[in-house]
């Protein structure tokens, strides 16, 4: 199986750290390359390769990716793109790490996460007891749509770990018992408590609940915070950007009521909307601040992320910095659809059920699971006809560009989806099209489709729905997408799900 960049990029940064850590000293690039030779040749110190937590396979990529990149007659801006920036930002996170307050100057070996899985895995143990117990419909739709593959990486984000000791670390994840810590939810309970006595200056005064449900995984995140302050294990995400000099570093702290409180002062502005006539994606452009100071840098870009010969799937909601190259996380249509319904936007969603009603008739548009988006599966059915109706004979094109004309206020022109499809005809019993060419273009509409229905909730310009309920919307897709946790807002309520655990953010905000 090929390793793909950011796992290569991941392990690069676990043996930065560990050689930083053993130099006792800033290192330079040159250091850190010349480090990589050595340890292909086997003279690299013992010291440094006990402190890199990673698989035998990215050892392996690791040391010959060194060689080829420092050795290869490539062109100045292919060895600049795919070896200099990676071995620059590595040594710039490195060093900055161990000049913080977060970690100590000794005594770590640097993981990337999947080599120390216990930790993410106990807390996804919680969310499945919550998903598989409750009896609250609302917080069993929310963990029905959050709880999955992503999850792990919502409720804590890092990407490496800094553990003291690995063998002491492991045994207390595996004695961790939340039961024998907090009994019957009184915490949360007295939290919801103190919660409706909040008032916090200049801000009207809202409701804040905690889902008792969430007692175990509260416990756990204490427990992870704990260790995180007392530097035993430390989670750090990495969003540095390629070449930057200044590595913004920031502890996300979201144990007890802070992460809440924080929640409750921030405000987001929906700036505008890029609906990118020729490509296949939307952007929604917002800001976010405290009320009177607000960072207008971030932007959601919501786009496919299939290769080219795979089935179709859903669109990704990536949350974006300007200026960055890295998402800062994620969130599926589901979760999206979930949020907007839960804040108040259901009757946007409605009204794209309708209009496809309309255009379509008695033929039934699939929805993505646990949504009432259009799911990518009729898209597939044009070309192999699985779906009743929806087949190359009868591919609706015409159909579809009506539907974005309506998503769009007629923003998009159809003859810029018309040409996607150019020498791809509707069959009618003749020839069937050249699949391949078909695929592609029912990609791009498919992507179209999806990106403009989150667009859709969004944009201002169809009055569908007010200005509070999708900036509520927005918070909700933010905290989300933004690792800080599962939140719904209202006019009047913050309503907590689940709440992401302590970790360090290297790069971003």
């Amino acid at each position: 199986m090929a390793v793909s960049p950011t796992d290569r990029n991941e392990s690069l940064q676990c043996v930065a750290c560990a050689l930083r850590q053993h130099e006792g000293k800033d290192i330079t690039e040159k250091d850190l390359a010349n480090a990589l030779l050595d340890w292909g040749g086997g003279t690299l110190e013992s010291n440094v390769i006990n402190s890199i937590g990673i698989t035998n396979e990215m050892e392996s990529d690791i040391i010959s990716w060194g060689k080829k990149w420092s050795s290869m007659d490539v062109s100045p801006q292919q060895k600049k793109k795919e070896y200099d920036n990676w071995i620059k930002s590595s040594i710039l996170v490195a060093n900055k790490l161990a000049n913080s307050d977060y970690i100590d100057s000794k005594g770590y070996t640097f993981f990337r996460q999947d080599s120390f899985p216990e930790w993410k895995d106990k807390a996804y143990e919680f969310a499945q007891q919550i998903k598989k117990n409750t009896k609250n419909s609302v917080l069993k739709a929310a963990y029905g749509a959050s709880v999955g593959a992503g999850w792990k990486d919502k409720w804590n984000p890092s990407d490496i770990l800094a553990v003291k000791s690995a063998t002491s670390v492991r045994n207390k994840l595996a004695n961790f018992d939340a039961t024998k810590v907090s009994v019957d939810s009184k915490k949360l309970r007295q939290m919801n408590m103190d919660n409706r006595k909040l008032k916090l200056d200049g801000v009207a005064k809202k409701q804040l609940v905690v889902m008792e449900e969430m007692d175990n995984l509260y416990e756990y995140n204490l427990f992870i915070d704990k260790l995180c302050s007392d530097k035993e294990c430390v989670g750090i995400s990495l969003k540095q950007q390629l070449g930057a000099n200044n590595v913004p570093l920031k502890k996300f702290d979201h144990k007890d009521i802070q992460g809440l409180k924080d929640a409750m002062m921030m405000e987001v502005k929906i700036d505008d909307i890029e609906l990118k006539p020729t490509a296949s994606k939307a952007i929604i452009n917002f800001s976010v601040g405290d009320g009177k100071v607000f960072d207008d840098n971030w932007f959601l870009d919501v786009r496919g992320t299939e290769s080219g010969k795979k089935s179709l799937a859903g669109v990704q909601i990536n949350l974006m910095y300007k200026g960055g190259t890295t998402a800062h996380g994620k969130a599926s249509i589901a979760v999206f659809s979930l949020i907007t319904r839960l804040s108040g936007g259901l009757k946007a969603l409605t009204a794209q059920h309708k209009k496809k009603k309309e255009l379509f008739g008695d033929r039934k548009i699939p929805m993505a699971k646990g949504t009432m988006l259009t799911d990518h599966t009729v898209f597939d059915s044009y070309v192999s006809g699985k779906l009743k109706g929806f087949d190359n004979y009868r591919m609706d094109i015409s159909r579809w560009i009506a539907y974005i004309d309506f998503l769009t206020e007629s923003k998009v022109a159809g003859r810029t989806i018309l040409k996607q499809f150019a020498g791809v005809k509707e069959s009618r019993g003749k020839k069937p099209p050249v699949p391949a060419k078909l695929r592609q273009a029912l990609k791009y509409l498919k992507n179209k489709i999806q990106a403009y229905e989150v667009a859709y909730v969004f944009d201002k310009d169809n009055g569908i729905i007010k200005e509070a309920v999708r900036e509520n919307i927005m918070k909700g897709v933010y905290s989300y997408a933004g690792s800080k946790g599962f939140r719904i807002f209202t006019d009047n309520q913050v309503t907590d799900f689940m709440t992401s655990s302590t970790y360090i953010k290297v790069g971003g905000l």
